[in-house]
C-alpha cells in the first residue's frame, strides 16, 4: 500500500500549506510553518500585533512598544516610542548648542562652559553702565569704550605718572602742557645722549684689528687750504689696534708740512 504510506512519511517532499511557495520533506514541515515560513502568522510580543513572517522581520527593532535603553547611554531604559522625546528634551547626555557660542557640549556639562564661555553677557567690571558684554570683549572694552576706566598719561613714557578716569584724562592734558612739554624735551635730551654712545660704540666695533689702516682723506683740496691757512696744521687718522687685545695707534699728517718739513 505505497500510497497509503505516502500520505504519513516523513521523508515524502510536500509543498506548505501556507502557500509560500517552499517544497520540503513532511518531517521538517512543523520547523518550518513556526519559524521558517514567510506567511506564518507571528505575534509582537511588546505591541500584540498579528504580522506574516516576512512582515515582522521588518517589524523587529522597530516596534514602538519595545523598551530599549537610551541610545545616548545615559542608563535610561523606555518604549521605542518615548525615545526622540527623551533625547531631545529629558537625557542629561544630550548634546546642545551653548546659547552664546554655538558649540555643541554635552547637556550635563553646559552649566559649568557658561562660567568659561568667552561670549557669555557680563556686566563691565567698573560699572559704566554698559548693559551685557561678552566676556572676551571686556578687555576692549575697558580699554577703549568704558569711561570710568583708569588710563595712564599718553606722556607715561616721558615721565608722567598721573593715572585717572577716561573721562577725566582730557582735563589733565590741558593743565599739564608745559608740564609735559618739559618732560619731552629731557627724553629727547636723554635719547640724543643716548643716540652718541651708541654712535662712539659702534665705531669702537668697526676700528680695524688686523694691523692694517687704510686712510682715505675725503675733500682733499678744501683740507689743505685749510693747512695752508694755519700753521702745522696736523690731521688725525681713525684709530686701528696692531691685532685683536693688541696696541692701538693712530696716525696723523700734515697736508702743509710740520715747520721746516
Amino acid at each position: 500500500h505505497p500510497q497509503a504510506h505516502l500520505g504519513t512519511c516523513g521523508f515524502n517532499v510536500i509543498p506548505c500549506p501556507n502557500r509560500c511557495s517552499t517544497k520540503l520533506s513532511r518531517r521538517d514541515l512543523p520547523e518550518h510553518v513556526q519559524h521558517g515560513c514567510p506567511k506564518r502568522r507571528v505575534k509582537c510580543e511588546f505591541c500584540a500585533s498579528d504580522f506574516t513572517g516576512e512582515a515582522f522581520e521588518g517589524h523587529q527593532g522597530t516596534c514602538p512598544q519595545e523598551s530599549v535603553y537610551c541610545e545616548n547611554k545615559c542608563g535610561a531604559r523606555m518604549m521605542r516610542r518615548l525615545l526622540s522625546q527623551h533625547s531631545l528634551v529629558e537625557c542629561p547626555k544630550r548634546t546642545q548648542p551653548c546659547t552664546y557660542c554655538a558649540k555643541e557640549f554635552v547637556f550635563d556639562t553646559i552649566q559649568n562652559h557658561q562660567y568659561q564661555c568667552p561670549r557669555y553677557p557680563v556686566p563691565c567690571p567698573n560699572q559704566c553702565g554698559t548693559p551685557s558684554i561678552a566676556r572676551e570683549d571686556v578687555p576692549t572694552h575697558l580699554k577703549e569704550s568704558c569711561n570710568t576706566a583708569m588710563l595712564l598719561c599718553p606722556f607715561k613714557e616721558a615721565g608722567c605718572k598721573h593715572r585717572c578716569p577716561k573721562l577725566a584724562m582730557g582735563r589733565h592734558l590741558e593743565e599739564s602742557t608745559k608740564v609735559h612739554l618739559g618732560m619731552v624735551c629731557a627724553l629727547v635730551s636723554r635719547q640724543r645722549q643716548e643716540i652718541l654712545e651708541l654712535r662712539r660704540d659702534m665705531e669702537e666695533l668697526s676700528v680695524s684689528s688686523d694691523g692694517t689702516l687704510i686712510w682715505k682723506i675725503a675733500d682733499y683740496a678744501r683740507k689743505l687750504q685749510e693747512a695752508k691757512a694755519r700753521s702745522n696744521y696736523e690731521f688725525f687718522s681713525p684709530p686701528f689696534y696692531t691685532h685683536k687685545y693688541g696696541y692701538k695707534l693712530q696716525v696723523s699728517a700734515f697736508l702743509n708740512g710740520n715747520g721746516s718739513g
